[in-house]
């Protein structure tokens, strides 16, 4: 039976040696696959409507309805892409989501990312040339990715409007995080904030792994004395709230973000006075790099990174950074 023939693949190579892909070609013939279901962050799932199996492997040479391989993003992959006919890759970027979210993100069908309750949103839709305020207020997945962030020390201030992170799909978060405060603080933990420097109670979401993160960020930070005024005085973790000056969530009312001292803090609407996003800007930055190499090492990225500077601030976004 199709289903007794189900291949297992690690790194691109046979687990099962009736599908042994050095040795014996698997032939797609009139094949038609499509990716639905990422069921672990190493598998890469194919549904294979039709395809052939040599009979050197000890199998009948007949044609096989209804197979599934579950492969990996090896060699065998790379074939089976050159061999399929109306194949649909997922998106690198889609897949980013798909491996830093695992409890709830289970694949890509369709132009849809797909979640754990069978829910889907939209990853594309298709309007081309977004205005930079178009893409705060209503992106799609894919605007997510429009810049990529940079890991590490800037070599220069940010260029204008660049600000890889600040595109945020709300609707996504929302499906992880919570779409209510109340449903937000059903995940809400208390941790201390780097026990030998400060000893601040916060409050953050344990979603994700979010609390046991910051837990790791304060570990390495209390080792360090000489940033502590950096570190002192927590200007927030979760607040429900809106942006200042806009409509958009504050990425604080879900829990996964933290903004250190503020008072050795800079940002771009105290600079200008403002909250027109269009308005001209010079970078601000009194944080230490150290600082910011270690929340990132941790899957948050860095408001200082941004043209709109924002350099209190540090949210847990893992897909820009792996």
């Amino acid at each position: 039976m199709a289903t007794e023939r189900l291949a297992k693949f690690q790194n691109g190579e046979a687990l099962n040696e009736a599908f042994e892909i050095k040795q014996h070609r698997v032939k797609l013939r009139k094949s038609r696959c499509y990716t639905r279901f990422m069921r672990s962050k190493n598998l890469f799932i194919i549904f294979c409507v039709i395809y052939s199996i040599p009979s050197s492997q000890g199998l009948s040479q007949r044609t096989l309805h209804g197979e599934m391989l579950i492969v990996t993003q090896g060699p065998l992959r790379e074939t089976l892409l050159r061999r399929g006919e109306d194949f649909e890759p997922i998106p690198p970027a889609a897949q980013k989501l798909i491996d830093s979210y695992p409890n709830f993100v289970t694949g890509f069908a369709d132009n849809y990312l797909v979640f754990k309750d069978r829910t889907k949103l939209r990853w594309d839709d298709g309007i081309k040339n977004k205005s930079n305020q178009q893409l705060l207020d209503e992106p799609d997945l894919k605007d997510m990715f429009n810049q990529k962030y940079p890991v590490g020390k800037l070599a220069t201030p940010p260029a204008q409007n660049f600000d890889p992170g600040r595109v945020r799909n709300l609707a996504f978060f929302e499906k992880i995080y919570g779409s209510t405060e109340k449903q937000v603080e059903k995940n809400l933990v208390d941790i201390t904030w780097c026990p030998r420097l400060v000893g601040q109670k916060i409050t953050v979401t344990k979603i994700n792994g979010v609390d046991k993160q910051l837990m790791l960020i304060s570990k390495e930070l209390d080792e360090h004395p000489e940033l502590k005024k950096y570190l002192t005085n927590i200007g927030g973790t979760f607040t429900w709230r809106n942006i200042n000056g806009t409509s958009r969530h504050s990425m604080h009312s879900y829990g996964m973000t933290i903004d250190i001292n503020t008072k050795y803090s800079d940002y771009w609407q105290w600079a200008c006075k403002c909250t027109n996003e269009n308005v001209t800007i010079k970078y601000q930055n009194r944080i230490p790099q150290l600082i910011v190499d270690t929340f990132e090492k941790h899957g948050f990225i860095w408001g200082g990174k941004w043209y709109h500077f924002d350099t209190m601030h540090f949210e847990y976004r893992p897909e820009l950074i792996n």
